[in-house]
This record gives C-alpha cells, sequence and structure tokens, in this order.
C-alpha cells in the first residue's frame, strides 16, 4: 500500500513571512528553506517536530518539539 501524500498551499504571505523571519536572525540565501518550514508552521499555528531544535528555536513564537530525544 503506498503511503498517502498530502500537498499544502504555500503563500506569497507566508514566502513574505519567511523572508522577514530569514532577515531577522541572519539567515543567508542558501539556508532558507528552513524558514520557509517554519513561516508554514508559524502562520498555521502548528508544532513543528524536528530533530533540529537549535536551527528552529530562533523563531519567535514557533513551537518546537524534538521527539527522538
Amino acid at each position: 500500500m503506498a503511503a498517502q501524500q498530502h500537498s499544502c498551499t504555500f503563500s506569497a504571505e507566508k514566502y513574505n513571512y519567511a523572508e522577514i523571519v530569514a532577515a531577522s536572525i541572519n539567515v543567508h540565501s542558501a539556508n532558507k528553506q528552513p524558514m520557509l518550514i517554519a513561516a508554514h508552521a508559524r502562520s498555521e499555528y502548528m508544532i513543528l517536530v524536528t530533530n533540529n531544535v537549535r536551527e528552529f528555536e530562533r523563531v519567535h513564537g514557533l513551537v518546537v518539539e524534538n521527539w527522538v530525544e
């Protein structure tokens, strides 16, 4: 049985928020992908589950959990 895939809409508003977040914490352009993930989670009031807590805990207001530890 194939895994079910879900897609989500990434609006211009979320992309702009990601740009603001990245600029506010001095993220270089090569490292903006995590900020897109963070912006989406933050804008949807989601908890971001990651093993890379240090990367995401810099984003103000984003709830981050590590389920590996």
